[in-house]
């Protein structure tokens, strides 16, 4: 039987729930949201989103608390049944890597209906196209990256589990270097093998047929393609900042393209890195390349790669000092000052995004603390003794006016009695004067 969600034929577009999300007092259902703030660009106005194939992204912040609020712009078979599942399944076995979340039907008002949402802690930091860029040429960063990213792989992979969706815009690294996964509607569990989920993923990190909807993918090994793309990438840039720039990274990606994984034996970068003269470059670009050209059903498992083996002594820049071939120099000396410049002004203007971002989501919890204080104070000590002091007021005008009340009743009651006293002696003086009539009659006849 179809769910509620389920049975929506028009859902509201981007617009409509960013409109309808900057009075949170009056379309949220969840008290906690109702007294939340939208985080909006303080310069532009605009509200912050971000947005995938099924649905949009908002930041609402409480005085205590950030939200990241998600809401649907399609419908999907099954979505509310598998969200509810995983959050019980995933709240009982919390891992690292995990953000806890709740499907809330209803959750908003948009347009007069009620509509469903999911509400999950926001994570602050990167994502991991942000902090690759953010961090190009430091190769120990980017090393213990690519290790912690192999690591949440084969945490999965030991729960029977599968993201469905690895790609840099769901792997967010937090201050602290952690790494967290989000968006988990296309989750495999073995608790939900009768519920597959339809998601292709990102096609720049899916094996092609796959994304183009070829084949369906579902089951603990859908994360395998995928994971091995990130990796590789990861290595990639620690071993050769260059690439970074050579290759596009930054374009809704890594450096791997749907291009390169649909044709890899014509992809640029595979082949620079094949004829790298760092071993490890080539070792890694051999591993990835065998990965790429095998069915999607055959995909091994991540494993750990020669790369990795330059973490433990790597105290500054890793290829400062790699044997190269032909005499060249390091790989990291190939960063011109050209790329170098580059780089500055990319992340100039990312570091001015992230900042937008967290000044809007400051304002935005300020502006919540701000409310609760406002309602907090309402109920003040001095502001029950005003309503107090009222009370005694009412209490004092009622009283009167009972008062007055009274004293109209008694003088009612007492003209009531004098009049009633007054009738009572005419009526006796009358029987006394009829009594007396009867006696001088009586006397009269018997006179006679």
């Amino acid at each position: 039987m179809a769910t509620k969600s389920e049975r929506i034929h028009r859902w509201p577009a981007r617009i409509e729930y960013a409109a309808a999300l900057r009075t949170p007092a009056s379309c949220f259902v969840d008290p906690d949201l109702q007294a939340g703030v939208l985080a909006v660009n303080e310069t532009t106005k605009q509200t912050l989103m971000r947005s995938g194939q099924f649905s949009s992204v908002f930041h609402v912040a409480t005085a205590t608390t950030p939200f990241a609020i998600k809401c649907f712009v399609r419908s999907q078979a099954g979505r509310e049944e598998r969200s509810k599942r995983l959050s019980r399944l995933l709240g009982a076995n919390p891992r690292d890597w995990y953000v806890p979340f709740e499907f809330q039907d209803p959750g908003v008002l948009v347009g007069g209906r009620e509509l469903p949402i999911v509400k999950m802690q926001w994570i602050d930091g990167h994502n991991l196209e942000e902090y690759i860029a953010e961090h190009v040429g430091d190769s120990p960063i980017l090393l213990s990256l690519a290790q912690r990213f192999r690591l949440v792989v084969e945490d999965l992979a030991a729960c029977g589990w599968a993201h469905g969706d690895l790609q840099h815009g769901n792997i967010i690294v937090t201050s602290d270097g952690q790494l967290k996964l989000v968006d988990y509607d296309g989750m495999y569990a073995p608790e939900l093998e009768a519920m597959p989920s339809h998601e292709l993923g990102h096609p720049n990190y899916q094996h092609p047929r796959r994304a183009s909807g070829e084949l369906e993918l579902y089951g603990p090994d859908m994360d395998r393609y995928a994971s091995w793309v990130i990796y590789g990438a990861i290595l990639a840039c620690a071993l050769d900042p260059v690439s970074w720039e050579r290759h596009g990274g930054g374009d809704n990606g890594l450096l791997l393209r749907s291009t390169d994984l649909r044709e890899p034996a014509a992809s640029p970068a595979l082949l620079a890195w094949s004829e790298s003269a760092h071993d490890a470059l080539r070792q890694t670009a051999a591993a990835l390349t065998a990965v790429l050209t095998r069915p999607a059903d055959a995909t091994p498992a991540l494993r750990r790669l020669q790369a990795e083996e330059l973490l433990p002594d790597a105290s500054g820049p890793v290829l400062g000092d790699a044997p190269t071939k032909g005499g060249a120099q390091g790989l990291g000396a190939r960063i011109d000052h050209e790329s170098a410049r580059r780089r500055a002004t990319a992340r100039g203007a990312r570091d001015r995004s992230e900042q937008a971002r967290r000044s809007a989501m400051q304002q935005a919890q300020r502006a919540a603390a701000q409310r609760a204080r406002s309602e907090a104070k309402a109920a003040t000590p001095g502001s029950s003794r005003r309503r107090r002091r009222e009370l005694a007021f009412l209490v004092g005008l009622v009283s009167v006016a009972a008062g007055l009340l009274v004293v109209l009743l008694a003088t009612s009651n007492s003209g009531s009695s004098s009049h009633t006293r007054r009738h009572r002696n005419r009526i006796g003086s009358a029987a006394a004067a009829a009594t007396s009539g009867s006696h001088a009659r009586r006397d009269t006849r018997a006179a006679r």
